[in-house]
């Protein structure tokens, strides 16, 4: 996270560049919003965080982490093999629902307490995450490591002037401060802003390219299931 420059200092440096008596608060308003702009470009690794969750005996599904941003990635490895059932801890990669029912079957026979996939959806009001197949529900209690990317607090909370940092690296305190910058000369019809807001926004998605995670490639699932479905189909009519 960013450690070069406090967002009292980022403050007093906008209200150097545009010397207008810009009131502070404004100005972290300004820094706040640029800050929102660089989360919604994408999914960042200053996010991700590591949690263990755990599946009870039998059980297929655990609520989400709560600070888990359920849109972005997520991967999920058992914490531990599983003794005489799981030889070797490999992830359970995430699908979208519409995509779940194809693995309700994926292995033949089930193997108890290996999941092939696993999707997330709320069917009591909280973020919940169901594996498949469901009929391979684990026979002991059974921990979970999730690498996910987390709601980030300065979303909800936005930072304060003082001696707080933006989560960002230390190369994006400047390019807060031009997207600012570039912001507050649109509000107030300052000459030349349309060009400075471009120039940042270009900058900070060169920057952000750097400690981009990117979603899974779903052409990447979708092929991978139709293979299933094909040597499946190959193996029925062998045996036929």
């Amino acid at each position: 996270m960013s450690t070069l420059l406090s967002t009292s200092t980022m403050v007093a440096r906008l209200q150097q560049r545009i010397p207008m008596n810009l009131d502070g608060q404004f100005c972290m308003d300004k820094l706040n919003e640029s800050y929102m702009w660089i989360e919604q470009q994408g999914a960042f690794v200053w996010n991700v965080k590591l949690a263990t969750i755990t599946l009870v005996a039998l059980g297929t599904q655990v609520l989400a982490p709560t600070d888990m941003d359920v849109g972005k990635p997520a991967s999920i490895y058992p914490r531990l093999p599983i003794p005489g059932i799981v030889a070797a801890t490999t992830e359970i990669p995430y699908v979208p629902m519409d995509e779940f029912s194809l693995h309700e079957i994926y292995h033949t026979p089930t193997m108890q307490g290996v999941f092939s996939v696993f999707t997330i959806y709320i069917p009591t009001g909280f973020y919940t995450i169901l594996f498949a197949p469901q009929t391979n529900a684990p026979i002991i209690n059974t921990d979970y490591v999730v690498f996910y990317h987390m709601i980030n607090p300065a979303l909800s909370t936005p930072l304060t002037i003082g001696p707080n940092y933006f989560p960002t690296p230390d190369q994006f305190d400047t390019l807060l401060i031009d997207l600012a910058e570039a912001e507050i000369k649109r509000i107030y019809r300052l000459g030349g802003w349309a060009e400075a807001l471009q120039k940042a926004q270009a900058s900070a998605s060169v920057e952000l390219d750097k400690y981009r995670s990117p979603k899974r490639d779903l052409a990447g699932v979708q092929e991978q299931t139709k293979e299933v479905q094909e040597k499946s189909l190959n193996q029925a009519q062998a045996g036929g």
